[in-house]
């Protein structure tokens, strides 16, 4: 008799119900919108860990740009910091925690009054980054230098922009236009403030669009209607101290012009401030010679209207005036020149460099200090 072939058997199939396959696509949906609320959920990928070493590094380049060395204690993930007896502890950790805060970090730090010393942690969730301790050395200073910056062109309009830079904390001038809408109401309610004002004086450029608007002084006018025109500006721009050029780069050549203006300024008292919108320009030695109280502009901070360019010009403004102890730098009421001031002026002031007003920097060097290396402002 043949065998009967043995039938080998098939594994069984697992089927699913309908019921099953609903809970497994809820689950799927639930497990998705978990990590879409919570991305750092997904550390088990490391992405904790990339944004733990981000932060740290931010932090590092923010004492690097306040001029501060971190050491590493041996062992340990510790940092300490020697702080300059000129600058306190409290303002660097208030600025670092600024940092840290804005970028999803959270920090700790207290303070031992006996010895000044603060000591804070930071991290990202439950992970520590490292620690800080800041050290008060009274055994030196932080390199300082007094820095003016002149803000321009106020009086075309009130804005976000103008408003936050008449509240800025720390010292500026304001330049006024005369003769715009807006041009006596800030003007007045900058001195009610207490803050410095100075007229920003037209004058006839190289090249450009020009005002005939009865302020401007042209290189064609005779002296007397020049003398006129400036008496018509110091009227027209209440409180003002001082005086410096808008536009200018043809004006401020001329030597028959400027002879003419500075000695009406000087009768009235004021100052002046050459913007040096022409490299060549001769107004601030002739000022000098005339025995006017005056300063130049070193560097324009916004000609390129960029916040990563108006820092890089605020921290080349800082060296300048930590090489020659004081520099006066020009800006305009823009929003990426507000944001770059928010960023810096923290940062030098944390640094050592006061921030003062024109009038005070006349005050406060000497007339034979008052030559700032010529780096070159930029022509318009």
């Amino acid at each position: 008799m043949a065998r009967r072939r043995r039938r080998t058997q098939k594994p069984p199939r697992h089927r699913f119900s309908l019921g099953s396959l609903i809970i497994l696509l809820l689950l799927a949906g639930a497990v998705g919108a978990w990590f879409k609320v919570r991305p750092n959920r997904l550390d088990w990928f490391g992405s904790r860990s990339e944004r733990l070493m981000q932060i740290r590094q931010g932090v590092q380049e923010q004492f690097a740009r306040m001029g501060l060395q971190p050491v590493l204690m041996p062992g340990s993930r510790t940092m300490v910091i020697n702080v300059p007896g000129n600058v306190h502890p409290l303002v660097i950790y208030q600025q670092i925690s600024a940092y840290i805060e804005k970028a999803g970090g959270y920090v700790q730090g207290e303070q031992n009054r006996e010895t000044g010393a603060l000591t804070f942690s930071y991290g990202i969730g439950r992970r520590l980054a490292e620690r800080v301790r800041l050290v008060p050395d009274r055994s030196r200073t932080q390199p300082t230098g007094k820095i003016a910056i002149i803000i321009d062109d106020f009086g075309y309009k009130r804005s976000a922009v103008v408003d936050a830079l008449i509240d800025y904390p720390v010292p500026l001038t304001y330049a006024v236009i005369p003769g715009l809408a807006k041009s006596e109401e800030i003007a007045r309610e900058l001195h009610e403030r207490g803050k410095t004002v100075i007229i920003h004086l037209p004058m006839e450029p190289m090249q450009g669009r020009v005002e005939n608007d009865g302020f401007t002084l042209f290189t064609d006018l005779q002296p007397e209607e020049i003398r006129q025109r400036v008496r018509k500006a110091i009227e027209a721009v209440p409180y003002a101290v001082g005086l410096n050029n808008h536009m200018g780069s043809k004006a401020t050549l001329d030597s028959m012009l400027l002879t003419a203006a500075f000695e009406e300024i000087a009768r009235a008292g004021y100052f002046f401030v050459d913007s040096r919108t022409n490299l060549k320009s001769i107004a601030f030695d002739l000022a000098r010679q005339m025995g006017l109280p005056a300063l130049q502009n070193a560097l324009f901070l916004d000609a390129v209207n960029d916040s990563a360019r108006v820092v890089a010009k605020l921290m080349r403004l800082a060296r300048l005036a930590e090489q020659n102890g004081e520099a006066v730098g020009i800006g305009h009421p823009r929003k990426n020149t507000l944001a770059a001031m928010n960023e810096v002026v923290p940062m030098l002031q944390v640094r050592g460099f006061e921030f003062v007003t024109v009038d005070q920097l006349l005050k406060q060097v000497s007339a034979s200090a008052l030559v700032l290396k010529r780096s070159g402002p930029e022509q318009r």
